[in-house]
């Protein structure tokens, strides 16, 4: 299941002149453009040119510890896939060089532990400044008292915050909070500023706390000329293309794919049980072909582990060459260690596999086949916006196929609401009872 053409040879214009212009850069710079226009492409070949272009003179002695770029997301699974790319494609002084990693905490975390490592400073939380009891923010980063920490040290001390060249992939994904930090940090340097770089595609926002271009751009403090855009959507048929659109809540110049495929499908099935066979009977008609089974987040754990289960037995039993691996986060209480679920450094994106994942955890990923499972579970009649964006996102996965799959029947509310956000228009996609 590869995520992009690895080969820099295969960029094309549009792609090669951001490039250039990124890798020449100290500043900061936001490109957006829709799914597969080769933005998490781009942010992998921007860490090899900041390597080719770096230059001794500018590096602060006491930022020594830092690698020249890092590169981070939200997303395990995208990580993951990155960090194999990396293995494979990169050399041992690049890999040394550079630092992937999930999650923007664990970045500020990353800096803050090389900073303070020796003298086991504690990094400030929320909860030091307010009484929260709400679990979920009950150790979040305080981005305010973090840059006033910085702001208090020596100039010398500060520059061992010095991040050099950060690259955001799937930035709307994070929060204001964490953009406004960052370039308040940068400022701390008048000359040799650290550069920042982000990848963002706006419908693909699927929470409240992620950020939209506008909020990155302000947050930022990006002049409109460091906004580039990519416009070429290489990945979807053009009927796959046609469907996802349908659920954009944003508009987005874009040019339209001319590759054809198949109409994609809605199946409505009467109880879970019967997605394995729907599932082992795709694999038998696609040979050598990468699967992408996305499971809605509504579904539930239960959900998810009993279709794994399911078809994991059902391509055992019937000898298939087709393997599958699902991820999920786990409970505080859970081990990987005999687990259903595999750690997302475990997963196989090749061809002839299965990858299983919830539909937050599909972002910067493709297949040649997707299959939804689930989507009707999510809130369609009070929350259509946030359904569209996971609808949009999943779709936009498909390289070839798509699939979706509903289970229950038809005359159910969840039914009725989710089959009332599909396209009026015929021709879009087929339902099949």
């Amino acid at each position: 299941m590869a995520i992009f053409n690895i080969h820099e040879a295969n960029l094309d214009s549009e792609q090669e002149d951001i490039l250039d212009s990124l890798s020449s850069s100290n500043e900061v710079n936001l490109v957006s453009g829709p799914p597969g226009c080769g933005k998490t492409l781009l942010a992998f070949h921007l860490y090899k040119k900041v390597h080719q272009n770096y230059n001794a003179d500018n590096d602060f002695e006491e930022a020594e510890h830092l690698p020249l770029a890092s590169l981070i997301m939200h997303n395990r699974v995208l990580r993951s896939y990155i960090r194999k790319e990396l293995v494979l494609t990169a050399s041992d002084e690049e890999i040394t060089n550079v630092e992937v990693m999930h999650y923007y905490e664990n970045f500020l975390r990353f800096l803050w532990n090389g900073a303070f490592g020796k003298s086991n400073k504690k990094i400030p939380t929320v909860k030091d400044r307010i009484n929260i009891n709400n679990q979920r923010y009950y150790s979040r980063i305080d981005t305010k008292a973090f840059f006033h920490e910085i702001s208090c040290l020596t100039k010398q001390e500060q520059n061992s915050f010095h991040f050099g060249h950060l690259i955001i992939d799937e930035g709307q994904d994070f929060p204001r909070d964490f953009f406004f930090l960052m370039n308040a940090i940068r400022s701390l340097w008048p000359e040799n500023q650290p550069a920042i770089t982000v990848f963002a595609d706006e419908n693909q926002i699927i929470n409240e706390q992620n950020s939209t271009i506008e909020e990155m751009l302000q947050s930022l403090s990006i002049d409109e000329s460091n906004h580039k855009k990519l416009t070429n959507n290489y990945r979807n048929t053009k009927q796959i293309y046609k469907f996802a659109s349908h659920f954009k809540t944003t508009d987005q110049k874009t040019n339209k794919p001319s590759r054809e495929g198949q109409i994609p499908k809605v199946i409505l099935k009467d109880s879970e049980n019967d997605i394995p066979e729907y599932i082992l009977q795709l694999t038998k008609e696609n040979k050598n072909k990468s699967f992408l089974l996305v499971i809605g987040s509504r579904a539930g754990r239960k959900s998810f582990n009993s279709i794994l289960s399911r078809v994991k037995t059902m391509l055992q039993t019937s000898r298939s060459e087709v393997h599958i691996d699902g991820y999920r986060s786990l409970k505080f209480n859970e081990s990987y260690n005999g687990a259903i679920v595999v750690h997302e450094d475990d997963l196989h994106f090749d061809e002839g596999n299965i990858v299983q994942v919830y539909d937050a955890s599909s972002k910067g990923i493709e297949a040649d086949i997707v299959i939804y499972v689930g989507p009707e579970f999510h809130d369609c009649s009070n929350d259509e916006i946030q359904v569209k964006q996971k609808l949009y996102v999943t779709s936009t996965r498909a390289k070839e196929q798509l699939h979706i799959i509903i289970t229950g029947n038809k005359e159910d509310e969840k039914i009725k609401a989710f089959l009332n956000l599909l396209p009026k228009e015929k021709g879009i996609f087929q339902i099949h009872a």
